[in-house]
């Protein structure tokens, strides 16, 4: 991913280290309108909203892997994945919690 970075900021003359304003992860790049992308990058500073789009466009995880439903599928695994580890782990400490204050209750009722 960083080498597919790194070889379209020097295609489109970007900073080496440029970040798009938003994950790209997450957002799909058609999701956000060019008045939205407008407001989050500095225009004043000589990067166009055309190089930019372009540029997420090209480096997306959603346009590289575009016509692979699998890639898009393994992403929804893991992110439910991710959910589902987080709820168990709650659970884990509300057990926890509630075996603690029965075991007080215990021996305060002794």
């Amino acid at each position: 991913m960083e080498l597919i970075k790194s070889r379209w900021c020097f295609k489109l003359d970007l900073d080496d280290n440029y970040e798009i304003p938003f994950p790209i992860d997450k957002v799909h790049p058609d999701d956000i309108s060019d008045k939205e992308l407008a407001k989050k990058i500095d225009a004043g500073g000589g990067t166009s909203i055309a190089k930019v789009r372009l540029y997420w466009e090209k480096i997306s995880p959603f346009k590289v892997a575009e016509g692979s439903r699998d890639t898009f599928l393994n992403m929804q695994i893991e992110e439910a994945f991710g959910k589902c580890e987080s709820i168990l782990a709650d659970k884990y400490e509300t057990i926890k919690t509630m075996k603690s204050n029965v075991q007080k209750l215990e021996e305060l009722a002794e």
